[in-house]
């Protein structure tokens, strides 16, 4: 699965309109990120959790995903509440961290 995939799975699980659209909008992409409808009067931004601390942040806000530093394994373990799975990546960085934010995410956006 490529990131491309990986974010769209993430959106759906955190149940974000994707735009599918973009010419119609008159919106590029540069790369993998997606554009997402941000509030209710029509309004788009680029979403690229794998990229932006803050989209991460409000992924992880918005699911409740649990994250559990494993000093032992040198990882970082990402989880939702409830699910006895759980994504777990190694060598704990800020990349690393957004990352297995985005696959808890897409874990959730594959169920549904």
């Amino acid at each position: 699965m490529n990131n491309r995939e990986l974010l769209e799975l993430a959106a759906k699980g955190a149940r974000l309109y994707v735009c599918t659209d973009l010419e119609y909008l008159g919106l590029k992409v540069w790369g993998d990120e997606l554009w997402v409808k941000e509030d209710k009067y029509g309004n788009y931004k680029q979403w690229n959790p794998i990229l932006d601390d803050g989209d991460a942040f409000r992924l992880m806000i918005k699911l409740r995903i649990q994250i559990e530093y494993v000093d032992e394994m040198d990882s970082v373990m990402c989880s939702l509440p409830g699910s006895m799975g759980a994504t777990s990546v190694a060598a704990i960085g800020d990349v690393e961290l957004r990352y297995a934010i985005v696959q808890a995410a897409a874990q959730l956006g594959a169920t549904l």
